[in-house]
């Protein structure tokens, strides 16, 4: 109801449950219910931003599991297409995609960090960024998954630390030359930084950015 009458997003609609009826819902699970509603927007005459979200959920239909693909117009705050499949292969992404974009600006597509969606939005010559949040969340996982399993010391998860709020720094920059001036601290790294720190900067950081 709010989504289909407000227009609002999976976060505003998230907070406004909470602060109107004290009910606690994910992001996620709304998104979900959403997509699995019979609302839809007529697009015959649209002309979309330019800027999507696109991602995949797992779903069960008559016992069986299948791909429910999902677009989302950033700008506009709505929802593009979606469509069940069997298989979420780079034809099928791609199948998807072009379909539902033919005609329409393509400027840049954000994903979660699946690498291979990048095949499928690489035959669109679409820009592929990937989500801030899943990348926030995969630092933070390689990180906790470090401390625990390598006895660190309070003065080695405090460098870590140090270091993840530099990289938080330069996913959440205001501008483009604020992030390279950030990120450029990370070219020349002390071999005693923590193996994790390296590890991210050379994995994710400087090849993604």
């Amino acid at each position: 109801y709010l989504y289909s009458y407000f227009n609002g997003s999976l976060h505003k609609i998230r907070k406004s449950l909470k602060k109107e009826h004290n009910i606690e819902i994910s992001h996620q699970s709304i998104e979900n219910i959403i997509l699995k509603s019979n609302y839809e927007i007529k697009h015959e005459n649209w002309t979309f931003s330019g800027y999507y979200l696109f991602d995949a959920l797992w779903v069960k239909k008559n016992g069986n599991w299948k791909y429910l693909l999902a677009l989302f117009d950033l700008e506009l705050n709505t929802i593009v297409a979606k469509e069940l499949v069997d298989s979420e292969t780079v034809d099928t992404v791609y199948n998807f995609l072009n379909q539902s974009l033919r005609n329409q600006k393509k400027k840049c597509i954000i994903t979660d960090l699946k690498s291979e969606y990048r095949v499928a939005i690489d035959r669109l010559h679409i820009k592929q960024q990937f989500c801030t949040f899943h990348t926030k969340q995969l630092i933070n996982r390689v990180i906790k998954d470090y401390i625990t399993k390598n006895n660190t010391s309070e003065e080695e998860i405090e460098i870590i630390l140090d270091y993840k709020r530099l990289f938080f720094d330069i996913i959440d920059a205001d501008s483009i030359n604020d992030a390279k001036e950030k990120r450029n601290k990370l070219f020349y790294l002390d071999y005693n930084v923590p193996k994790v720190i390296r590890k991210l900067t050379s994995n994710i950081i400087i090849p993604e950015f």
